[in-house]
């Protein structure tokens, strides 16, 4: 009983627009996931879907980058460069204008 649930929440997850998006985010793959709790990475995700415009989203990013900046430092850890636009793969889908 308990791998049919599992397998159910697979399939949801999969399924849903953040995984069609960015298949990566749903397992933690995006730059600074490794500083972030899976909450704030499920947020994170979820936040990135939902926006409505390309100016939101990249002003969310670029305030995003930089707090993953500050939290690495903190931490005395090296994150890689940035790389990808996430809001410009949602234009380019048609997600936000």
């Amino acid at each position: 009983m308990k791998r049919v649930a599992v397998v159910l929440g697979v399939a949801v997850v999969l399924m849903s627009g953040v995984a069609q998006a960015f298949p990566s985010y749903v397992s933690g793959g995006f730059r600074g996931a490794e500083l972030l709790t899976a909450e704030e990475q499920s947020m994170h995700a979820d936040r990135l879907f939902n926006m409505k415009s390309y100016s939101e989203c990249t002003e969310y990013m670029t305030q995003h980058n930089s707090a993953l900046d500050a939290r690495a430092t903190a931490k005395g850890a090296t994150l890689t460069a940035v790389r990808g636009n996430p809001c410009t793969v949602m234009r380019t889908l048609g997600r936000v204008k």
